[in-house]
């Protein structure tokens, strides 16, 4: 049986090493941004691929690292994650002080946040 992760035949399904990290395999997957405690997080199928820690200082949300699995990068998963912060800041009313690197990256591509930046 030929699995569908391979159906184009270029037979790296079987060549992959770990099946289950597997950036080619195409599965009908569980996805869902969590917010918990001072974190929020990408979760794929049940594990967490792609964070975002940030301290609560009251009136603001300092988000000071973000991190995807190397596994599941370059499918937009750290981009999703700030977004998700960012929409939640917004309607808590909280300003946000991008401290990771990835954060003033993500804001200097999006100028339509920049009024959520603690100034």
């Amino acid at each position: 049986m030929t699995d569908p992760a391979d159906a184009a035949g270029s037979g790296h399904w079987r060549r992959c090493r770990d099946r289950r990290l597997c950036h080619h395999r195409r599965v009908d997957t569980s996805k869902r941004v969590e917010h918990v405690g001072e974190q929020f997080r990408v979760v794929l199928d049940g594990r967490a691929v792609s964070v975002l820690d940030y301290a609560d200082m009251d009136d603001s949300w300092d988000f000071s690292h973000t991190f995807t699995d190397p596994a599941y990068r370059g499918r937009g998963l750290a981009a999703e994650v700030v977004a998700a912060a960012l929409v939640a800041a917004r309607r808590k009313g909280i300003t946000v002080i991008p401290s990771c690197p990835y954060v003033r990256t993500y804001l200097a591509a999006h100028p339509d946040e920049a009024d959520l930046m603690r100034r």
